[in-house]
């Protein structure tokens, strides 16, 4: 199994495709999939989640696709299934090696051929839905020796089981609704694929778990997570940008989601992203 000194910095020399990093620090990476799989999978995680200044559990917050969180336990691997996440939610206190699979709209229904409202806002260990896709999952994460290893055995697993199809339209409207930053109505992305809005409704609900305005709303809140990590720009520019009625409604909206008001998460990310830089400072 990898260790924490696998994925540091300073050891990413054996994991081959150095462009598929997205983000590490002392005790994580993020990595992209396999470029056959970006229509299902965003990224993955590999992660040994700190707690001493946190309590007993990871946090996660809501995301427009379900993901899988595969930890290591006194007993083994564990792997449990998120649905697509509309409120923040807590995964219990993980002594040591997590890897999170992290699905984009389309990717849990693919993976499972489950209808997503059974699933959206709700977690199931994976060996009650798939006790074979639970076994190789467990097997790769606890073997894996090296994180290219880890990598490239997930992404095979993944590209076997991503099989199960959606209506085209589906992929359509999802792309467009992103490609937009979720600045659109719901009456709009019916009209644009000649759909009523009750027809798409249902076929949202059943392929990714909500319907076409939370979906709306979940990415608008995802990119605001984006906007605050990544860029200087105020709270009113990021509210316009993201076509909330007004700074209010942003707030309130990124609230409820996440537990924290925009300036609370991006007072938090500032003081992360300076941590991580301090860290590479000194492996380098």
């Amino acid at each position: 199994m990898l260790s924490k000194e696998d994925i540091q910095t300073k050891n990413l020399q054996i994991f081959e495709d150095e462009s598929r990093i997205l983000l590490q620090g002392n005790n994580y990476i993020d990595l992209l999939p396999h470029a056959d799989l970006r229509d299902y999978i965003s990224s993955y995680t590999v992660t040994f989640p700190r707690y001493e200044d946190q309590p007993d559990y990871y946090p996660i917050v809501p995301h427009i696709g379900g993901m899988l969180f595969v930890a290591s336990e006194q007993t083994g691997m564990s792997a449990t299934l998120y649905g697509t996440l509309q409120s923040r939610s807590n995964v219990d206190h993980i002594t040591g090696l997590l890897v999170i699979i992290f699905f984009e709209p389309l990717g849990l229904y693919a993976l499972t051929g489950i209808n997503q409202d059974e699933l959206a806002s709700q977690n199931f260990p994976l060996v009650d839905l798939d006790p074979n896709l639970n076994k190789q999952v467990a097997e790769i994460t606890e073997n894996a020796n090296t994180l290219y290893e880890l990598m490239t055995s997930l992404d095979a697993v993944m590209l076997a089981n991503m099989n199960k199809p959606c209506p085209p339209v589906l992929k359509v409207s999802t792309r467009n609704v992103i490609n937009c930053l979720g600045n659109t109505t719901v009456k709009k992305v019916s009209a644009d694929m000649n759909y009523s809005d009750r027809q798409l409704n249902r076929i949202f609900e059943k392929y990714i778990g909500v319907s076409i305005k939370s979906f709306l709303r979940l990415v608008r809140v995802a990119n605001a997570f984006r906007l605050l990590e990544k860029s200087n720009g105020s709270l009113t520019f990021i509210s316009e940008t993201l076509g909330f009625y007004n700074l209010s409604h942003f707030i309130q909206d990124f609230k409820s989601l996440s537990d924290l008001t925009p300036q609370q998460y991006r007072n938090v990310m500032n003081d992360f992203y300076m941590e991580q830089e301090t860290v590479l400072d000194k492996d380098s």
